[in-house]
């Protein structure tokens, strides 16, 4: 990796975190479009894929990290893949740091993939805005379990009796 680039990637998160928060910044939009269940060094974790959208302006950074709930730092994110065209890696904290051609305002990027331990954690998600050293979103994204709920067959009549 370019040791110039990730120079350049460090003062623009400290000149974010030290810059006020932008009146319009809001909560980027994150949706997943994948998700499967994975083995890590012999351990379960969930593959993620997510598509993310900024809502005031274009992003061409994505910060991403493991919310500490209660105490407990049990969350991590294991494995991460960039989508096409863009790069990625690891900062301190647990962060995973995604960077590439900026996405407009309006439109989502698909293919952000993230494999994670447990998948019941929150993430920070960090848009960022390296043109205009701005942060136009930021927010909390919980994903659900991925993994395929047990069902047993049944007919439609036994079903409905459920309900009854």
């Amino acid at each position: 990796m370019n040791p110039r680039f990730l120079l350049l990637a460090a003062l623009g998160s400290a000149a974010m975190l030290l810059v006020p928060r932008a009146a319009h910044a809001t909560e980027p939009l994150v949706r997943i479009t994948a998700c499967e269940a994975v083995q890590v060094g012999g351990h379960d974790a969930q593959r993620l894929t997510v598509a993310i959208a900024g809502q005031t302006q274009f992003f061409d950074a994505v910060g991403i990290w493991p919310v500490v709930q209660g105490g407990a730092d049990t969350c991590s994110i294991v494995d991460f893949t960039p989508p096409p065209g863009w790069k990625a890696f690891r900062g301190d904290l647990g962060m995973v740091f995604f960077y590439g051609s900026p996405v407009d305002l309006g439109q989502s990027l698909d293919g952000f993939q993230i494999t994670v331990n447990d998948v019941g954690c929150c993430y920070e998600v960090n848009l960022s805005n390296f043109l205009m050293f701005d942060s136009p979103g930021n927010g909390i994204a919980c994903f659900q379990d991925c993994r395929v709920t047990p069902a047993r067959s049944s007919s439609w009549g036994s079903v409905k009796a459920l309900y009854r």
